[in-house]
């Protein structure tokens, strides 16, 4: 699989931090702000309204840290790989 571009939103500095890190040591690729590229929004208690907003009318895939963590250990489900493909293949990038 390609690289997956992330986006981290609704979280404190610290912990947006450690994710933000492992997300990097497992090959993610980290954006700040919700892009026309993006595949996954992670999001935490207090997830901003627009990039959420964006993040739904763009197609992307919405998942919580504890969802994240939990891929960073067990791998991503094949549902949601193929979403991303999906999702590859409807914007043809």
């Amino acid at each position: 699989m390609r690289i997956i571009e992330i986006c981290f939103t609704g979280f404190d500095t610290d912990e947006r931090k450690k994710l933000w890190d492992l997300a990097e040591s497992h090959g993610f690729l980290v954006r700040k702000e919700v892009t026309k590229k993006l595949h996954v929004l992670c999001t935490g208690k207090n997830a901003g309204p627009k990039k959420l907003e964006d993040a739904i009318k763009d197609g992307v895939i919405i998942i919580t840290g504890d969802d994240f963590i939990t891929y960073t250990k067990t791998g991503i489900p094949e549902t949601i790989k193929d979403a991303i493909e999906q999702l590859r293949l409807s914007r043809k990038i």
